[in-house]
């Protein structure tokens, strides 16, 4: 099975990263309390600096800056950048299940 988590950026892993639109950035406050948002831009907007950095413009989203505030608190932080696709230019769909 392959590792989930990394602690550092591969160069393949890099070039994913550059490369997207969006990633999500989870953080969490002085309480342990966690919070994730959507970081969005043209790709490149984020970058791997080096092997353990990336650098990304900070938006007035919501005006809360709960992302930029609570990495100044601590560093429980973590990163996912992912590619959303679909055959033909159709729209992204997940199967409905009823509950």
């Amino acid at each position: 099975m392959a590792k989930l988590v990394r602690d550092t950026i591969n160069p393949k892993q890099k070039a994913f990263i550059e490369s997207a639109d969006m990633f999500f950035l989870a953080t969490a406050d002085e309480d342990g309390q966690p919070d994730v948002s959507y970081k969005g831009g043209a790709p490149g907007f984020v970058r791997a600096l080096d092997a353990t950095t990336l650098a990304f413009p900070s938006y007035d989203g919501n005006g809360m800056f709960r992302s930029l505030g609570n990495l100044t608190l601590t560093a429980n932080s973590g990163a996912s950048a992912i590619t959303l696709t679909a055959g033909g230019g159709g729209p992204v769909t997940a199967p409905h299940r009823e509950l």
